[in-house]
């Protein structure tokens, strides 16, 4: 007998796991009752997408029935050997009431709920703890779209492929957003979710251990939100197109995302990330603050403003890489800075690689920064941008001394890494350079020095400033070895890190 010949089947008929999905199920020999919700009176709309019928009364009969079946027997217990799907068919069902999936009830869904109940806020579904979701396609229709687990609830639930499309993005003071998909309660095990439109789109308010392996979101106003959560573990989140804030994370602890990679589309988003970044960290922890946060890789490119703000953070790692690279799809609103730091930051380090026509950070810098980053700032320089200077005309045998760096105040008495990109200057010129650090006194201590050179000169070997102190500078001398003028000279560094 063949899963698919079963699920005709008004009552329940015992299945073997190889006869069902080999990737969902816990274990091999659970043997699983069968409820089909058409079998069981349910009826599904035209072929139109249009009809009258509601196929929630006669969906929930099923589901009860099945949560009862798997109840009453004497084998339950929870996760135990024994549980009923309920299969819903390939067809289009409308819900004009919610649907509540029960304890021991494995929802099997080929066919597409509609949401067009009354109560635009409510998720047209929710799964209550111990249920279990092998496959959900939902229509939100403007509305709300799907719930799992209960508040202060240990869930223990299996959840396979999630898709739910044209969430609303209405947002209300006392009923809160709509929302693509909420969880809540603790013990989660997620496959994909593919979440499309609302006000959220994935809410993790309070969550806790929860693994999702893959998320898509899809043109939401805010793409996710964790607060007040612990232990959740997502491997992929790919943020298409967000409208005005791709993500936001406060006052969690233990949050690992392995990579969330962001994108806009020109033609389907006039003004991404509105708010004017695209992942904010901590900005609305005021009790407690981020702990524990681990980033593997936030890879962004034409989302606009900033691509991470943070504060309040503690214990955290984020790895960058923020471009400008085009887009098939249009590259009309380039990110302008990589990262902002707010306030209350301890122990915090970012790295990763940030392209050169972008400012690596804005604010007072707290926590250690890693980036690679060749941008360029010809003339003065300012604060520590990776810089090109141009050497003023320096007399035979005498010395040119450029600021580079007046105070060090910001940065503490924290490590600077240095690179010498190169030197431009005539063939038969020689010269020497230094990088001294000076402190308050003036005192000056060389950090690096060459010999003398003729011609050009490349060393990107990184030289670090290790003991700096507060309020100390660093300046560049270039020493004439020549027994001639120095006019042309031009002199790269580039900051590698802080």
């Amino acid at each position: 007998m063949t899963a698919s010949l079963t699920l005709r089947q008004t009552k329940g008929i015992d299945l073997t796991f190889a006869e069902l999905d080999n990737n969902f199920l816990f274990l091999r020999d659970t043997k699983l009752s069968v409820f089909n919700v058409e079998a069981n009176g349910a009826h599904h709309m035209d072929e139109t997408g249009y009809g009258s019928t509601d196929a929630a009364p006669a969906i929930q009969d099923t589901i009860d029935a099945a949560s009862q079946s798997v109840l009453s027997g004497k084998n339950w217990a929870g996760l135990g050997r024994y549980g009923a799907i309920v299969y819903v068919g390939a067809a289009r069902w409308q819900l004009r009431s919610q649907l509540v999936v029960k304890p021991g009830v494995i929802l099997m869904c080929d066919g597409v709920f509609w949401n067009n109940m009354n109560d635009t806020y409510s998720p047209a579904i929710v799964f209550q703890a111990r249920s279990h979701c092998r496959r959900l396609l939902l229509n939100a229709n403007g509305r709300g779209g799907a719930e799992f687990g209960e508040n202060n609830v240990a869930s223990d639930m299996r959840i396979g492929e999630v898709r739910v499309w044209n969430t609303g993005i209405l947002t209300d003071g006392v009923l809160g957003p709509q929302t693509g998909a909420r969880f809540k309660g603790s013990r989660f095990e997620v496959d994909t979710l593919t979440l499309d439109g609302g006000a959220t789109a994935l809410d993790l308010r309070t969550a806790s251990n929860v693994l999702i392996r893959d998320v898509l979101l899809k043109e939401p106003l805010v793409g996710f939100r964790i607060a007040g959560a612990q232990s959740i573990d997502i491997d992929n989140i790919r943020l298409d197109s967000v409208n005005t804030l791709g993500g936001a994370i406060d006052s969690s602890n233990t949050v690992r995302i392995g990579r969330i990679v962001a994108t806009s589309d020109d033609t389907r988003v006039s003004a991404p990330c509105a708010s004017g970044y695209l992942l904010k960290i901590g900005e609305d922890s005021v009790d407690s603050a981020v702990e524990g946060l681990d980033i593997g890789l936030l890879q962004a490119t034409n989302t606009g403003g900033t691509a991470i703000k943070v504060a309040n953070v503690k214990h955290s790692h984020v790895k960058l890489a923020v471009t400008k690279s085009k887009l098939p799809t249009g590259n009309s609103h380039p990110i302008v800075n990589a990262i902002e730091y707010g306030a209350n930051i301890d122990t915090l380090h970012l790295d990763g690689m940030i392209d050169k026509d972008i400012t690596p950070y804005v604010g007072n810098k707290q926590g250690t920064l890693m980036f690679a980053n060749g941008k360029t700032v010809v003339g003065a320089g300012t604060g520590l941008d990776p810089f090109s200077y141009n050497v003023p005309s320096v007399a035979a045998g005498g010395t040119n001394v450029l600021d580079l760096v007046p105070q060090l105040e910001t940065f503490g008495k924290r490590t600077l890494i240095f690179q010498f990109v190169g030197a431009t200057i005539n063939t038969s010129d020689a010269y020497r350079l230094e990088l001294v650090e000076t402190d308050s006194a003036g005192a000056e201590t060389v950090v690096y020095a060459t010999t003398t050179i003729t011609g050009a000169h490349r060393d990107t070997r990184p030289f670090a400033l290790e003991k700096q102190a507060d309020g100390n500078g660093i300046k560049l001398k270039f020493y004439n070895m020549s027994t001639n003028a120095i006019s042309t000279a031009t002199v790269k560094l580039v900051v590698t890190g802080v």
